[in-house]
């Protein structure tokens, strides 16, 4: 899977299961790529994200991202 900026994503299930997120927000975070960084051997190794729903909270919350921890929202994910 390659990502591309203005890609909508969350926390892929396999992160999120492998850091023992279970509950609260970070599993229902949703984000829009809009960098992306750290390229080696054809593929990108860091996103820039700004989360939309910043967590339940009234702010813009950017952060820089694994993306191997990363999936297209809607995309059904394989492990």
């Amino acid at each position: 899977m390659t990502l591309k900026i203005g890609d909508k994503v969350q926390y892929s299930a396999k992160f999120l299961r492998s850091i023992s997120c279970y509950a609260g927000a970070l599993p229902f975070a949703q984000g829009e790529i809009i960098d992306l960084i750290g390229k080696i051997e054809e593929e990108y190794r860091i996103a820039t994200v700004r989360w939309i729903n910043a967590f339940d909270l009234d702010i813009d919350l950017i952060a820089r991202v694994n993306v191997a921890n990363l999936i297209r929202i809607g995309e059904i994910e394989h492990d």
